[in-house]
């Protein structure tokens, strides 16, 4: 690839505009640490062992993030011309923690032990069993049976949130409903993205791999935030198909993006070690489009450094070489700036308020410049 082309993705991808306002960060942090420490009281009559749980939970909960999703739905909710502002930031907390029990499986199923340049839930407990002097192998076993319970636990708390506030109850009901589909949804994208790494799962398809992006991505991280502000604001029909399609596309966008960042960020940002990906063999559409590309002697040695779980930063800087011959960033990145114009075109149709559409314009271009 030439320079021209590399310096336009790289600029593209680490831009870092500021989305959501710190104030906004500092409100949902109040709410957040309210709820969990309510949570963790009742978890201390249970058993001391599991309020100590939720307070792992709570360093990784409200540790470093933008609180985009909580934003996502707040910003929906006031659009569909919802006025019940405090009573909607209760509620949007709910979708910072679905968002950490899917992070926190996530990390087990990905076998990583850092987020955010610190221990996460799997981390923490890793080393407090290696220090207790379990082997390796129970150790981690131990380490992924605490970490899942924390993701569950953090999910039931989610709930918690939406239905504790004061929203009509058939209002609440819609919100609930749209959550159990994306959880549904979500696992479903999970398992074909685990899947599509498996030797016997054959090479996954483009279709395949976008799949994986909206289940997985899209409709956790933007349509269902977008739905449940809308479905509390009490918004007509035609205004969450909008917001929906508007979330889909620009989930995609954002999934692609994270693909460029998985291997070309740089980790004292990104918050996660850099060569995950690589480690991993994980089957993306940056990888799917450098094999289309590659000549038989790219495809060869691309295979041979993808996947494996000893590699280092000079397997990472020769993969990153390769991808650039073949062109795949520049194709993954235009295909999230076409998905990015669509998502566009729907949200203008949502008949949202001009702030909130305006707020959603700046995020969805933030979502394909951003630099965790």
């Amino acid at each position: 690839m030439g320079d021209e082309c590399e310096t336009r993705i790289m600029t593209r991808i680490t831009d870092q505009p500021q989305v959501t306002p710190l104030s906004f960060k500092a409100q949902v942090d109040e709410h957040l640490g309210r709820l969990l420490a309510n949570a963790i009281a009742r978890a201390q009559a249970v058993d001391p062992s599991y309020a100590e749980l939720l307070g792992v939970v709570r360093d990784q909960v409200l540790g470093r993030g933008k609180r985009l999703r909580p934003y996502i739905m707040l910003t929906a909710y006031e659009g569909c011309g919802g006025r019940e502002v405090e009573a909607a930031l209760r509620a949007a907390v709910s979708q910072e923690l679905f968002h950490n029990y899917l992070l926190i499986h996530d990390d087990v199923i990905d076998r990583d032990t850092v987020r955010h340049g610190r221990p996460n839930v799997l981390g923490v407990y890793h080393r407090r069993f290696m220090e207790q002097g379990l082997s390796s192998d129970e150790a981690w076993h131990q380490a992924s049976s605490f970490a899942l319970l924390a993701g569950n636990a953090a999910m039931a708390i989610g709930f918690e949130a939406i239905l504790d506030t004061q929203f009509p109850a058939d209002r609440q009901l819609a919100a609930v409903r749209h959550v159990q589909r994306m959880l549904f949804e979500e696992m479903g994208g999970q398992l074909t993205d685990v899947a599509a790494a498996l030797p016997a799962g054959g090479v996954p398809t483009l279709d395949t791999l976008l799949r994986v992006c909206r289940y997985k991505t899209a409709c956790y991280s933007f349509e269902v935030p977008l739905l449940v502000g809308a479905e509390l604001a009490g918004a007509p029909a035609p205004a969450k198909r909008k917001l929906a399609a508007f979330g889909q596309a620009l989930g995609v966008a954002f999934q692609l993006t994270d693909d460029l960042l998985g291997v070309f960020g740089r980790e004292e940002v990104l918050g996660k070690p850099v060569l995950s990906d690589l480690q991993e063999g994980k089957r993306t559409v940056l990888i799917h489009f450098a094999l289309a590309s590659a000549t038989p002697a790219q495809s060869r040695e691309l295979g041979r450094l993808w996947g494996r779980r000893d590699a280092g930063a000079s397997e990472l800087e020769s993969v990153r070489e390769l991808l650039w011959a073949t062109s795949a960033p520049e194709q993954t990145m235009d295909l999230a700036e076409s998905y990015l114009k669509t998502s566009l075109k729907a949200l203008a149709g949502a008949g949202l308020s001009q702030d909130a559409r305006s707020r959603l314009t700046e995020l969805a271009n933030f979502c394909v410049q951003r630099h965790f």
